[in-house]
């Protein structure tokens, strides 16, 4: 039986909904939403374990709403696979690099529109990305490369490095210049705290954008289209799960890894298409397999 949606997310009696420029300006408007609650409702005392997984869980909801609605509008449009957005992406980059250079007295504001600057660009170049695959099996190989680039990263890459001298930072209470990755990472506002705490990469976000338009894209999810389908409950809930098992066990977790193994589980499960796998997919996988071994057999 089909669930009725809201009439922000169904579509119009026109046969359209809300353009996705719109979803972007509501990832600006509702992150410095949260932060406001956070910062000027929440408790004065020390923030619990507790509070951070509350502003956690609610920061990503919100993330993954607005994610859907601009997948559904972005789909609507029929925009999937339109030329690189370069003017959208520059003027976020733009906007990144003047948000950097505002004050420390700026906080948590220019923390909060960073963080929704980052989503907002990881929105356009994720849902950009998944009009570059054909096939439904290309999602299989694609998902196994970067869980294993992200796996090699945190055990040998550059991401082992940038992710102690974050932690120094924070640690120190961030004194002195932010690490230059401290910019690409969102951040949530926590009640107590004076500034967001970063909570995952931008890269994260952009693997939640791409399997969500790619599932949408190839009708994996079988549902009427609305903005919690079910690729996209994987994709988040998989960050999400990451997310709450990093500051439960209190060690730095590779996120894409748990993102990929929770989309493709349903992926997998729900559609035929996924599991038909040409020879050069198997190609990949197995390439990809080798080099990891390799590398990691070597000390590289």
């Amino acid at each position: 039986m089909p669930v009725k949606l809201p009439f922000f997310i169904s579509p119009r009696r026109d046969g359209r909904r809300p353009p996705p420029f719109f979803w972007l300006g509501g990832v600006y408007l509702g992150w410095s939403g949260l932060t406001w609650l956070a910062q000027f409702h929440g408790t004065a005392q020390a923030p619990t374990g507790l509070g951070g997984t509350l502003a956690s869980l609610a920061h990503v909801l919100l993330a993954g709403w607005l994610t859907g609605g601009y997948v559904a509008g972005h789909r609507m449009e029929g925009e999937q696979q339109g030329r690189l957005p370069t003017g959208t992406l520059l003027a976020m980059l733009g906007v990144g690099v003047a948000l950097a250079l505002l004050p420390e007295g700026a906080e948590p504001w220019r923390s909060a529109l960073g963080s929704a600057n980052l989503l907002a660009f990881a929105l356009v170049l994720g849902t950009w990305l998944a009009g570059t695959l054909r096939r439904a099996a290309e999602i299989v190989p694609v998902c196994v490369v970067m869980a294993l680039a992200d796996i090699y990263s945190v055990l040998r890459g550059p991401t082992r490095y940038f992710a102690e001298g974050i932690a120094e930072y924070y640690r120190a209470g961030r004194r002195g210049p932010a690490p230059l990755v401290d910019y690409l990472l969102v951040k949530v506002a926590v009640p107590g705290l004076a500034a967001p705490l970063p909570v995952f990469g931008v890269a994260d976000w952009i693997a939640v954008a791409f399997l969500a338009c790619a599932a949408a894209r190839f009708d994996l999810d079988q549902v009427e289209a609305g903005p919690w389908r079910p690729g996209l409950l994987a994709g988040a809930g998989g960050l999400l799960l990451a997310v709450l098992l990093a500051q439960g066990l209190g060690v730095f977790l590779p996120a894409l890894p748990v993102i990929t193994l929770a989309f493709l589980g349903v992926a997998l499960a729900r559609d035929p298409g996924v599991r038909r796998l040409v020879r050069s997919d198997w190609i990949c996988l197995g390439v990809a397999g080798v080099v990891l071994g390799v590398l990691l057999a070597v000390g590289l």
